[in-house]
């Protein structure tokens, strides 16, 4: 098992290398399909579907939809999201906010206080105003994340250690 967790985040390594200052949708969508994969959600059922809701309307949808089609993480389906009303966002496993949406973590953090939901944001540096996770691009044009782990450890929520290898400190 441990090897092949290796072997996928080389992959996903190599996927992303050669993203450009371009918003690369699918290399997101990928490494949210495998937050599901390595993370454990501690305070939620076993058996109710994983759902990920996507904030606004966004690329990334229709990208994370394709790769989640027809696949299951652990025996549970995966259901994609796509909403534009704040008042509809209940809970979630992941919650993902566009870089044009950063203006509404603090009310999706309110909402989600008491839930096991990471918060992942396209826009570096809001791991310090409460999300989870924030994607980053680095100067050699690589896909990282920030990581907020006082948050995760709040929202009881364990990233397996070779996701970590991709996680940016400041």
């Amino acid at each position: 098992m441990k090897k092949k967790l290796y072997i996928i985040l080389i992959f996903c390594l190599i996927s992303l290398e050669g993203i450009s200052q371009t918003t690369n949708y699918h290399s997101y969508s990928l490494c949210m399909y495998n937050f599901l994969k390595y993370c454990k959600w501690d305070e939620v059922s076993e058996t109710e579907d994983y759902k990920i809701i996507i904030y606004g309307k966004n690329p990334v949808t229709a990208e994370l939809e394709k790769i989640v089609n027809g696949r299951t993480v652990n025996g549970r389906k995966i259901r994609v999201i796509e909403t534009t009303d704040l008042s509809t966002i209940t809970f979630a496993h992941i919650i993902y906010i566009p870089d044009n949406k950063s203006s509404n973590l603090k009310e999706i953090s309110a909402n989600a206080v008491a839930k096991s939901t990471l918060i992942i944001t396209e826009r570096e540096g809001l791991v310090k105003k409460g999300a989870s996770i924030s994607f980053i691009i680095l100067d050699n044009d690589k896909l990282r994340f920030q990581l907020n782990s006082q948050e995760m450890s709040n929202k009881k929520v364990k990233m397996a250690q070779a996701m970590l290898a991709m996680v940016v400190t400041d």
